[in-house]
């Protein structure tokens, strides 16, 4: 019976409830109000709403429509560029992974940019045409941005059987990830495997650290080690879109009729990070200090019951902090779909103030160079300012499972008012206006990058560019190193020996089963040497039946 009921505290503990809601305030006007807007369709409702018919982008016409034929000429023209590059280092380490243009295939094209590696999911303008039903500038950039959240390209990032088509576990029975630094922010399958890659740093990061004081400071400086093998934390956002547009720039310079499809395509895959880089969600690994707080209080609680993981499995912090901070994004993004699929609010004075200083301070960013790689920083930078308060309005407005790890915020096709309600459970006309008067700035700050973004890279696309070998050549060597580095991980986590089999991520701690050790084994000394000391001898009486009276005399006393 101990047994059974130590069994049900920990799981409890472990997982908690896993339903996706619970009652909470809802009405019947609520009930009635339904959203259209998808993570997807919100993507394409910004970028439509910052491009004018007159931006740079819009005047790649006449487009024409791109069939996989064209994307294997593409592939085909790319490498052909490879052996004549300036920089043969880089050359030759490209030449040793694809050694012939027929190993640079689609899935070939799909491991250089560090793509999904699940064989079921096929990539736009990859190994997947990506064309509109009615081809214009206009249709394609506004699809081609939604595109990340649509083919999931960079979720699932396994390794997979070419056979079976199944992903590959280890001899520990674990499923074997392209980069197990994944773990740090996010699950190796599923949506929340994109996370690293929607995720962009708003300044270098600083040494590691398990500091509270300096998250409460600026968590989007810090970067936490957890007690995994591998502490690098990736927040990929900016990298992944300037890669993108380093694609687009060198389409626009291939002679073929379906470039300029191309290149617009790629430069909307670069937007898609660019709004990621608008939300102050997405600048930090851990949220907030009430977070990390929160982790290790959970933490150690499983450590108590698991002994350390001795008794049972024990998952790391990171994996817990990640769920956590995944929920409040989740909350985040599910009033964002609330919000625009009803008419916005109109900002005041305040936040257009602020605004005009978001369009003056990216004008500032410099032209040459990784230009879209410094805007996706400086939008994360402007964002980071707002984490604060927007985490504090959340923690204000959500009901307390939402910071629970075991709560899972799921993600409905259609979006309700509702839906939303369901999550909050405290009445706060403040803190509601608050949060809604953050996501139009951020709204805005995204329209704003977007507008830069045009007439920075707009112009260069339209003319073609004359750089093709140095762009070329940044991206390969920027992509090698990328791989070089998941490998490094990838051995890393593979030599780690797991506690339990079939878990990514557990861990085992030796000092909970030495301190409860050493704690029953003074409390089992304390209890024996109280019922083993000795007593005070007790004074008895016994009388029996032959014991004679002893005689006293008058006053009392012994003859």
């Amino acid at each position: 019976m101990p047994s059974v009921i130590f069994a049900i505290v920990l799981g409890l503990s472990q997982s908690g409830p896993t339903v996706e809601n619970s009652p909470s305030r809802t009405s019947a006007a609520s009930e009635a109000v339904e959203v259209s807007a998808t993570p997807a369709s919100l993507t394409e409702r910004i970028v439509k709403k910052a491009v004018a018919p007159d931006a740079y982008l819009m005047q790649l016409e006449p487009l024409r429509t791109v069939n996989s034929r064209d994307l294997e000429e593409f592939r085909r023209w790319f490498y052909a560029q490879i052996p004549q590059l300036p920089d043969q280092k880089t050359a030759k380490r490209f030449l040793e992974k694809f050694p012939t243009s027929e190993s640079f295939s689609a899935s070939g094209f799909k491991k250089l940019l560090r793509l999904t590696s699940n064989p079921r999911r096929r990539i736009w303008s990859i190994d997947k045409p990506d064309n509109a039903s009615t081809l214009s500038a206009s249709k394609q950039l506004i699809r081609s941005a939604s595109a990340p959240d649509r083919d999931g390209r960079y979720q699932d990032r396994l390794l997979f059987d070419p056979a079976s088509g199944k992903a590959v576990r280890d001899t520990y029975n674990r499923l074997v990830m392209l980069d197990p630094s994944i773990l740090s922010v996010g699950r190796p399958y599923g949506r929340s495997s994109q996370t690293s890659a929607s995720l962009v740093r708003a300044m270098p990061a600083e040494e590691i650290t398990s500091n509270v004081e300096r998250l409460n400071e600026a968590p989007s400086a810090v970067q936490y080690a957890y007690d995994g093998p591998i502490d690098h934390v990736p927040m990929e956002g900016a990298s992944r879109a300037q890669a993108f547009t380093d694609l687009a720039q060198i389409a626009a310079s291939w002679d073929h009729p379906a470039a300029p499809c191309l290149a617009i395509s790629f430069a909307g895959y670069a937007l898609w990070h660019i709004v990621r880089a608008a939300n102050p969600m997405s600048t930090a690994q851990i949220l907030d200090s009430e977070v990390l707080q929160r982790t290790q209080f959970l933490y150690a609680w499983r450590a108590f019951l698991t002994s350390g993981g001795y008794l049972a499995p024990l998952e790391s912090k990171r994996s817990t902090a990640s769920r956590i901070s995944e929920n409040m994004r989740l909350f985040v993004e599910r009033r964002l779909l609330v919000l625009y699929g009803r008419t916005p609010t109109e900002l005041g004075s305040d936040e257009a103030r602020t605004l005009n200083n978001v369009h003056t301070a990216f004008s500032k960013v410099p032209e040459s160079g990784t230009f879209t790689s410094a805007l996706a920083s400086e939008v994360a930078r402007q964002a980071a300012a707002d984490l604060p308060e927007l985490t504090t309005t959340v923690r204000k407005l959500a009901c307390g499972r939402l910071f629970s790890d075991g709560f899972r915020v799921k993600h409905p096709s259609k979006i309700r008012m509702a839906d939303y309600d369901a999550l909050v459970c405290k009445e706060s006309t403040q803190a509601q206006t608050a949060l809604d008067a953050l996501l139009h700035r951020m709204v805005d700050r995204a329209i704003a990058a977007i507008q830069r973004y045009d007439q920075v890279i707009g112009p260069q696309l339209q003319n073609g560019i004359q750089s093709r070998p140095e762009l070329i050549t940044r991206l390969l060597r920027h992509q090698l190193q990328s791989l070089q580095r998941d490998a490094s991980h990838r051995d890393t986590w593979e030599d780690t020996i797991p506690t339990s089999s079939g878990t990514a991520d557990t861990v085992r701690s030796v000092a909970w089963p030495i301190t409860q050790g050493s704690v029953l084994s003074i409390l089992t000394l304390w209890f024996w040497w109280v019922i083993r000391r000795p007593f005070p001898p007790m004074e008895r009486v016994i009388t029996t039946e032959d014991a004679t009276a002893t005689s006293k005399n008058e006053s009392g006393t012994s003859a």
